[in-house]
């Protein structure tokens, strides 16, 4: 059989009928995939020149803590009712009978202690920016220099106060239960009544309030918790009428039950102990998030807008650091 050989000629037409080939397919591919790149291009440009991401909103966070069980300096017995000052100072009370206050300052260094009776325990404490010191007990609220402990009066009012806070005129406003009555009542920085709302939270809630807790805003309104069968916030605006209610959730994070206390962390935001940590409210009754804290907080003491203190059952005092208003 004879082999057909090809000739040097012909590889060369072969050569460059190929090389032709090639190109006019690669202009083909080119021109066919001209579109695809364009967007390839733009896309990369915007992903270059789009801002980052937006970092996720900071949130609480213990800023630190200290205490433990036991009688000596910066130990607690059943740390629950504490209070600030203007100056930062933090007062803290055991609801046992042992009639300590002990005061902090703003890092947590122990100061001082001085005694109030050891016959009653403690409901209520709050304190003024000059440093003046309430304490409720068996139903009264007496006076006291908060840097020496030094008695300075008795409001002469009827027993029954259950809790007290410090309203922004520098008066007071407390709750209490009188002769059958709840009772919220206004007093000034001298201790005279100013203005007495009796009997609405029983009307709107249908049951008898022993021991609501009390908190005021910096425009002067009123909140007032309850704790029994029906807890809810109430809240009073500055000419003492009825303005709005805030049911207890249903989801267990959101329920106004346990060792329950309020207070307001600058505009527009409740602060709520609860059996999950610390519940954070906007004032309209929108639900926020529940902020977690080493043990069941008890009761709760404003700094700032952005810090609190809390007492927890582990007998520590916790300063938190809140995430910011939004």
């Amino acid at each position: 059989m004879k082999r057909h050989k090809l000739s040097r000629s012909g590889l060369a037409v072969f050569a460059v009928f190929f090389a032709v080939f090639a190109f006019f397919a690669a202009v083909v591919v080119w021109l066919v995939t001209q579109p695809f790149r364009d967007v390839a291009s733009r896309s990369a440009e915007r992903v270059a020149s789009a801002p980052p991401p937006a970092s996720p909103p900071p949130k609480a966070a213990a800023l630190f803590s200290f205490g433990a069980p036991g009688t000596q300096a910066g130990q607690f017995e059943d740390v629950r009712a504490i209070a600030v000052d203007g100056q930062g100072r933090l007062y803290a009370s055991d609801f046992q009978r042992t009639g300590r206050i002990q005061v902090f300052d703003a890092a947590g260094t122990f100061q001082a202690q001085w005694l109030v009776s050891d016959r009653y325990p403690v409901s209520g404490l709050a304190a003024t920016p000059d440093g003046a010191v309430y304490v409720v007990q068996q139903g009264e609220i007496t006076k006291y220099d908060g840097a020496t402990g030094k008695r300075l009066s008795k409001l002469d009012y009827a027993q029954g106060f259950h809790d007290v806070a410090v309203l922004p005129d520098g008066g007071l406003v407390a709750y209490g239960w009188f002769g059958g009555h709840d009772r919220v009542v206004h007093l000034d920085g001298g201790g005279r009544v100013t203005q007495e709302v009796s009997d609405v939270l029983g009307e709107q809630l249908h049951e008898v309030l022993l021991d609501g807790q009390v908190a005021a805003d910096a425009a002067g309104r009123t909140w007032v918790l309850t704790g029994l069968s029906e807890p809810a916030i109430v809240q009073f605006s500055k000419s003492g009428a009825l303005a709005g209610r805030i049911p207890s959730g249903k989801p267990r994070a959101q329920q106004f039950t346990g060792s329950a206390e309020i207070a307001v962390a600058g505009a527009g935001r409740l602060l709520v102990t609860g059996r999950e940590g610390v519940q954070l409210w906007r004032t309209d009754g929108s639900y926020l998030e529940t902020l977690p804290v080493d043990g069941m907080p008890r009761d709760l003491a404003v700094v700032d807008p952005t810090t609190v203190w809390v007492s927890t059952s582990n007998q520590k005092l916790v300063k938190l650091s809140l995430p910011p208003a939004g």
